[in-house]
């Protein structure tokens, strides 16, 4: 699952006209005062990057990897791990 989430340095607004023009269909969630970045990452890191922000969540609901640049080398195997054992977890027919 896929969600975007912004915080206090952008508006609902602002949010919702960023997904429309960039066509996304993820929900983007509001973190309001950064409750969600203050528990799980560096406020300060993820307030001043200029890019956003990459965490990913296993399925078995910890927080395995977080950045605030776009590395698909870095990022591409943990989510093949993952992906891997959702297949692994569904039933055969």
């Amino acid at each position: 699952m896929v969600w975007g989430i912004g915080g206090d340095n952008d508006t609902k607004e602002n949010l919702a006209n960023f997904a429309a023009q960039m066509g996304l269909t993820y929900p983007i969630l509001y973190d309001d005062n950064y409750a969600v970045q203050t528990a799980l990452f560096s406020l300060e890191l993820a307030i001043h990057s200029v890019y956003p922000s990459d965490w990913l969540v296993g399925v078995d609901g910890e927080l395995l990897y977080v950045n605030n640049e776009f590395d698909t080398e870095e990022l591409l195997p943990i989510i093949e791990a993952e992906l891997a054992k959702m297949d692994d977890a569904e039933p055969s027919d």
